[in-house]
């Protein structure tokens, strides 16, 4: 025989399973899984801005490498004769080599070309 007692704790237990998993259980269960989905969120964040990181440092090495051309292109050359002073001499330099003249036209020459490069700046 089936004891009444038994019944009635079979019922306040069945109950008491179903005031925990709505009242207690469900709010934590869906507290965990939106934490869950804010955790993959930020890290999928992470993942695109990392991602947009490379992508930016590329480009600016692929920038840095067309400057790096265009300036191994575009050297700067001297056409005036007169400033080529010193071109042919190798080690140290003598200045009783070097004529008076020259020095004071190069002066002169060096002079007006720097004042002709600030008037155009």
């Amino acid at each position: 025989m089936i004891n009444g007692t038994l019944i009635v704790q079979a019922i306040n237990f069945f109950i008491g399973y179903l005031l925990l998993r709505f009242l207690l259980l469900k709010p934590v269960v869906t507290a965990v899984q939106e934490g869950e989905q804010e955790e993959i969120a930020v890290r999928t964040d992470i993942k695109k801005a990392q991602e947009a990181l490379v992508v930016r440092e590329e480009e600016k090495q692929k920038e840095w490498r067309k400057c790096q051309q265009f300036f191994m292109q575009h050297v700067p050359t001297i056409d005036d004769p007169h400033l080529f002073v010193f071109k042919g001499i190798t080690g140290e330099i003598r200045l009783s080599d070097v004529k008076e003249d020259a020095i004071e036209k190069l002066v002169k020459t060096t002079k007006q070309e720097l004042v002709n490069k600030v008037d155009h700046v």
